[in-house]
This record gives structure tokens, C-alpha cells and sequence, in this order.
């Protein structure tokens, strides 16, 4: 998300999102240990949220997820197994569209990461 390569998340719930509305992206909202605070990533405007059948998306929502080079198939397989769902579930589908800066070291990185499961 930071260098700009991310344009949708996927989310259980989080339907009362509107075109148009701005959320601030974070690094981690759950999980963090005693102590430990969010990391703010800026601001994004909310371009579309709809429930989206898993196993219905198009092959071009692992790039748009942020895993170039991933068939959709193994983002599919990795969500599920992360969030105790099945590919028939319909979670939110949400596009938008940053109203930060990318980040141009975060780009540099992109160009030589390799996401893994």
C-alpha cells in the first residue's frame, strides 16, 4: 500500500462503507501487543464496498490485492485459511484510491519482494 500498488482490501463486514467516504489505512488494527500503537499509513477515499463471492472475483484482484504475479487461486487459498472462511463466502470488497503520497523507498522494495504465503 505504501508504494501505491495496492488499490482493494478485502474485509468480513466493514459494509457500511460509501463512495466517497476517507478512512485512515493503518498498519495493523488487531493483534498489537501491550505498549504497541498503530502505524498510520494516510488517508484513502472509498472509490466502491460491496460483498464479492471469494471464488467469484476476477483474476486481476490478486494484482489489485497487492500480490503481482499470485493467480487468484492462492489469494483465495491464503484469505481463507487466514480469516476461517470458504471461497463461497462474500466478504466486502473495497476499491480506493490513496490520498497520500506513495512512498518511494516502499516502491524501490516492491520491485525485488516476493509475497509468500
Amino acid at each position: 500500500m505504501r508504494a501505491g500498488r495496492k488499490w482493494v482490501t478485502t474485509r468480513i463486514g466493514w459494509r457500511n462503507l460509501k463512495p466517497g467516504d476517507r478512512v485512515l489505512a493503518i498498519e495493523k488494527g488487531m493483534g498489537l501487543a501491550k505498549g504497541e500503537r498503530q502505524v498510520e499509513i494516510g488517508e484513502i477515499e472509498i472509490i466502491s464496498a460491496q460483498p464479492a463471492t471469494l471464488a467469484d472475483r476476477p483474476e486481476s484482484d490478486a494484482m489489485a490485492e497487492g500480490f503481482p504475479g499470485w493467480p487468484w487461486s492462492r489469494f483465495v487459498a491464503r484469505y481463507c485459511a487466514a480469516f476461517r472462511c470458504d471461497p463461497q463466502s462474500a466478504p466486502t470488497r473495497i476499491e480506493f484510491r490513496p490520498l497520500y503520497k506513495p512512498c518511494p523507498m516502499a516502491r524501490e522494495r516492491m520491485k525485488t519482494w516476493t509475497p509468500s504465503l
